[in-house]
């Protein structure tokens, strides 16, 4: 499963990269946009290091025995990392459910708002099941 979602995170990397005008419409809102709409060379680079360093945790990946005395590191990290995302994401869907929409294609754009905003709703919950999550790991930690 981590390398499942290594793999995913480097294929972002290698698309924000490549097509970094695509990537920056299809995954960034808008005040993101127009930021970023005169450094797309910036998000290139940024890919790559994603891309790169993604590469390099997947090849050394089946070295994690040397590893183990930092896994109880980064397993809280990760819950951690995770719920931060969920809610970003699910705070921008909550506020701007129509900014999400203008962004999609078809068939995804005709959603009802109701719809864009139980998914952020969703979204945020999961983020609290991954504060328990690191809760959890921190306190596993700590004894």
């Amino acid at each position: 499963m981590p390398l499942l979602i290594v793999a995913l995170v480097g294929c972002m990397g290698l698309f924000a990269a490549l097509r970094p005008e695509a990537y920056v419409r299809y995954f960034l809102a808008e005040s993101q946009r127009r930021a970023l709409s005169e450094n797309l060379r910036g998000v290139s680079i940024t890919g790559w290091i994603i891309f790169g360093a993604c590469t390099i945790l997947a090849m050394a990946i089946p070295l994690h025995s040397m590893w183990n005395p930092l896994a109880s590191v980064f397993g809280p990290l990760f819950f951690l990392v995770c719920a931060t995302a969920y809610v970003w994401w699910g705070i921008g869907l909550l506020r701007k459910p129509d900014s999400f929409l203008k962004r999609t294609t078809s068939p995804w754009n005709r959603l009802p708002i109701w719809a864009v905003k139980g998914f952020g709703a969703l979204l945020l919950l999961g983020a609290v099941g991954f504060v328990y999550g690191f809760a959890v790991r921190i306190t596993g930690l700590l004894r």
